[in-house]
């Protein structure tokens, strides 16, 4: 989890743009299940929540639960719930 914000750290820094702050257990979306898995977003979604802040900061606008739904739809996730990188490449951003 601290590589992920270091990350948001360092795009806020370098980019000078505002960025939403997502908490993973709010109640919008933290009973919203990761994958196929029976992991919720609030139990351990801190990296969609954080690739979320990321998107939204750069004009992507997805909050977590809309990027969980997205990457559900478009093979983010392996071995239930974790994140594939790669996979929100179409969206612009390119890891």
């Amino acid at each position: 989890m601290l590589r992920e914000w270091g990350l948001i750290l360092l795009i806020v820094l370098l980019e000078g743009k505002d960025f939403p702050l997502y908490n993973q257990c709010d109640p919008k979306w933290k009973d919203d299940k990761l994958g196929t898995s029976v992991n919720t977003i609030c139990q351990v979604g801190a990296l969609v929540s954080a690739a979320a802040i990321g998107l939204s900061g750069t004009g992507i606008n997805h909050n977590p639960s809309t990027l969980n739904n997205w990457l559900k739809a478009n093979k983010g996730y392996v071995n239930k719930d974790d994140f594939v990188w790669a996979s929100i490449n179409p969206l612009g951003v390119v890891f």
